[in-house]
């Protein structure tokens, strides 16, 4: 597999597209913080795992060319002909493939962190907390790619493993921004303006709050879906209960994202090596 990952890593080094991601990475780190002025002085956090909202976008762009490249020039069937095992390529590409995202995970985050450093913000949370929120994002990355693997490695067609997983990930995406944003309700709202014409003025029952087995089904929603996972990492340090303005998305986030990540993961890439053991590659 070693042989592999070294030839796969080389066509990394020389693949354009992943370049060109390299640089739209950077662009949409530093964009908000050189380039615009803000009233309040923001902190670093914020702006450190943003990119987790589109990271996914990156991820298929990248998984389902890259990949497709490989049928492209029939180099896939050439690596079996020549001894390699279906197992063994599949855990090379999503090794490969799993650290290129994580490398342009990082660059985004260490763009943010040289820009807050020009602009002289500073950190609001501790490194523990920040460290938390940053492994947590690597266990979703890890969903993401698995996820990107099981379409593109089953599918010959470069075009067709793209428009396979914008659509799914579409999906994913407003699937997981409805359930964050229901779970972010809070239990009790202030007054609207015409109420407080009307002389209410006192705190009233949010209907939007869900309670008791539908915050249940919502979070767990959250927690399956990977772009719902990455919405809630984007600024998953500043998730707390806040009297009227939002409730507490996630209790022991750090272990739950981590827990569920991992088993999809597997489950995830279990199956996509089963489906790549029987794919024909004539």
């Amino acid at each position: 597999m070693s042989k592999i990952f070294r030839s796969e890593f080389y066509r990394l080094l020389h693949f354009k597209l992943y370049w060109l991601e390299c640089i739209a990475v950077i662009i949409f780190a530093v964009y908000p913080i050189l380039l615009n002025d803000y009233s309040i002085l923001p902190d670093i956090d914020g702006f450190l795992f943003r990119i987790m909202t589109i990271i996914s976008f990156f991820s298929l762009f990248f998984v389902s060319q890259f990949i497709g490249d490989e049928y492209a020039y029939d180099t896939m069937r050439n690596k079996i002909i020549i001894g390699h095992s279906r197992i063994k390529i599949y855990f090379a590409e999503l090794i490969l493939n799993y650290l290129a995202v994580v490398i342009l995970f990082n660059i985004s985050v260490i763009s943010v962190i040289i820009s807050g450093v020009i602009r002289r913000w500073k950190y609001n949370f501790s490194f523990d907390i920040l460290f938390r929120s940053y492994v947590m994002c690597l266990c979703t990355l890890l969903l993401i790619i698995a996820i990107c693997l099981i379409v593109s490695m089953n599918s010959k067609s470069k075009i067709l493993s793209l428009i396979s997983l914008l659509v799914v990930f579409y999906i994913f995406s407003i699937i997981g921004t409805d359930a964050h944003n229901k779970l972010a309700e809070p239990e009790m709202r202030l007054p609207y303006e015409f109420e407080v014409v009307e002389k209410i003025n006192e705190p009233l029952p949010n209907k939007m709050y869900q309670s008791g087995n539908m915050r249940n089904i919502y979070e767990n929603i959250l927690l399956i879906d990977p772009c719902g996972q990455a919405y809630y990492e984007s600024e998953s340090m500043y998730d707390k209960k806040e009297n009227y303005i939002s409730s507490e998305i996630l209790k022991y986030p750090f272990q739950k994202i981590f827990i569920y990540s991992i088993i999809e993961g597997i489950v995830i890439t279990t199956a996509g090596i089963l489906i790549f053991r029987k794919k024909d590659l004539k």
